[in-house]
């Protein structure tokens, strides 16, 4: 019997245990159960309010390019004020969407140099920068708060990339620690929309924020060869050397001849004369300033010259180098073109007190500055083909701005992705998307020839400056700690030098090194003449009319 007692005893006590091991595997099971359909909530969450706010992020973007479709319809319906010398005329508020308790407003931003717009032909082409002329427009925005020398090297790396299809190209030529900080000299800040059309109009930079780079040089000077009314301007040397054409098996329609023949017959002997005399010493690169210097010494009047420099022209093709635009070019600008032209003393502040008091017949051309004696006729004459009163191109940007009521409790999910500190900033507590852009309004149609999102550019400045300090911050405490061990190292041992890292090599390909030139091919076969160049809306050569004079 007490065998039998032991026995039962320990079966028993075996029973007790395994049912504990079941109880604490059926917990763990449980514990990892709710562990797996918490983290599963917080996931489909999670995905629900990142799902949320690209929905929102998207509805945003595609709300300023909306904006951006607005604004470029309403400088086309300018088209005949912007062609007689006029500036366009835009309210700052282009549309509104409204969704429930939601609300997107799409404004336009004021520009650094006032208004809405800013046009592209008052600023110095970037294809006709160099060292002097970086130097003349960096002296000529005058002494600012400590940021003179980074202004310096950034128009002085402009003159070294004078071939880039965008201003912002020049960053490739600054060193790595210098890119960051560049982005306010070069772009400017994040302007904000005003609330009204009138404290929009007066807006401008604030005395100590300067002028963006942006602002000064443009990257797409180019406009289309098209007069007042728009119509095309005679192409002089296609009108007077038609043989040519055909020599070359270049064959023309009979419309544009008779159009060519009509248009010679317009002009008396004397300008007849001056005609063939420059279009026989044309070269490849054309230049209509001699066209009105060779109708100057034929006697040619003033008026006379200003109408056939509006309606002919020397170049090629739809397109040639944008003219200067005087009665909008900022100070700066204007004193860096007379130093290109070798103008006289004085001439930005006699064009600056002058051409406020212009009126409309005045402002049709260029004539005002020998009327109004900023230049002699002479000094007129040889830059009558570089300058104009009127912009075709014009720089502006978009800023669409999401508003939620107070009480909307998923406003802060929706918002997740978007720039906290720009929201948090905002006087209207919502997210914004921008967009820059730049449109020709010259041709029948509007083109848009550059469209940039803005819309995180302070929040990438600021994070590239916190690094650059982190940086900065590490480098000084390596530094500190060698000069603390330096007493204890062997100087006859030579510390090996660090390898390029792979965040360096990305930063190489992203912005290449200026020591490195750029590789040219060599032409196989040199032109035997000199040959007419021809660009294309974006200022790339494409070819030759094939003939030279």
């Amino acid at each position: 019997m007490s065998v039998l007692n032991a026995s039962s005893s320990r079966f028993d006590v075996s029973a007790e245990k395994q049912r504990g091991f079941v109880l604490v595997a059926v917990l763990v099971v449980l514990a990892a159960a709710i562990l797996i359909a918490t983290g599963s909530i917080f996931s489909a969450r999670s995905a629900t309010a990142a799902s949320r706010a690209s929905i929102a992020e998207e509805r945003l973007r595609n709300a300023a390019l909306d904006g951006v479709a607005v604004a470029v319809d309403a400088l086309a319906g300018d088209r005949a004020r912007i062609l007689a010398g006029d500036t366009p005329e835009l309210e700052a508020k282009l549309l509104e969407r409204i969704d429930g308790e939601e609300r997107i407003d799409v404004q336009l931003v004021a520009m650094p140099l006032g208004g809405f717009v800013e046009p592209e032909g008052a600023k110095f082409p970037l294809a006709r920068m160099d060292a002097a002329i970086s130097g003349a427009l960096s002296e000529g925005l005058g002494a600012s708060s400590g940021s003179d020398e980074l202004r310096e090297a950034v128009f002085k790396a402009l003159a070294g990339r004078r071939d880039a299809t965008s201003v912002e190209g020049v960053l490739a030529q600054l060193p790595e620690s210098d890119r960051v900080r560049a982005l306010k000299v070069l772009l400017g800040s994040l302007r904000r929309a005003s609330g009204s059309d009138e404290s929009a109009e007066s807006d401008r930079a604030s005395a100590d924020e300067e002028l963006p780079v942006i602002s000064l040089v443009s990257a797409h000077a180019r406009e289309l060869l098209v007069d007042g009314r728009g119509a095309s301007r005679l192409d002089l040397v296609a009108a007077t050397g038609s043989e040519d054409a055909e020599r070359e098996g270049q064959t023309t329609s009979m419309d544009e001849d008779r159009r060519s023949d009509a248009a010679l017959e317009a002009f008396d002997e004397a300008e007849l004369k001056a005609i063939e005399e420059v279009v026989r010493k044309i070269g490849a690169e054309p230049d209509d300033s001699a066209l009105a210097e060779a109708c100057l010494a034929r006697g040619v009047s003033l008026a006379r010259r200003e109408e056939i420099l509006a309606t002919t022209t020397l170049h090629a093709g739809a397109f040639a180098p944008a003219r200067l635009d005087l009665l909008r070019a900022p100070r700066p600008v204007l004193e860096a073109f007379a130093r290109f032209e070798k103008l006289p003393d004085g001439f930005a502040e006699r064009v600056e007190s002058v051409r406020e008091s212009l009126d409309a017949a005045e402002r049709t051309s260029t004539a005002w500055l020998v009327e109004r004696r900023v230049l002699s006729a002479e000094e007129h004459a040889r830059i009558a083909g570089r300058v104009t009163s009127r912009s075709t191109a014009w720089r502006f940007r978009v800023v669409a701005q999401l508003e939620v009521a107070a009480g909307d409790a998923g406003a802060t999910e929706r918002l997740t992705t978007f720039d906290e500190r720009t929201a948090a900033a905002s006087s209207r507590g919502g997210a914004t998307a921008a967009f820059d852009a730049i449109v020709e309004v010259g041709g029948p149609s509007p083109r848009i020839v550059y469209l940039r999102e803005v819309s995180m550019l302070d929040t990438a400045r600021a994070l590239g400056l916190a690094s650059l300090d982190r940086a900065t911050e590490g480098s000084s405490r390596e530094r500190d700690t060698r000069d603390d061990d330096s007493d204890d190292a062997d100087p006859s041992v030579t510390v090996a030098q660090p390898e390029a890292s792979d965040v360096a090599e990305t930063s190489r390909d992203v912005f290449p090194s200026a020591n490195e030139p750029a590789k040219l091919t060599e032409p196989s076969v040199l032109p035997s003449r000199p040959q007419r160049g021809k660009s294309d809306p974006f200022g790339r050569d494409v070819g030759s009319t094939g003939r030279s004079r």
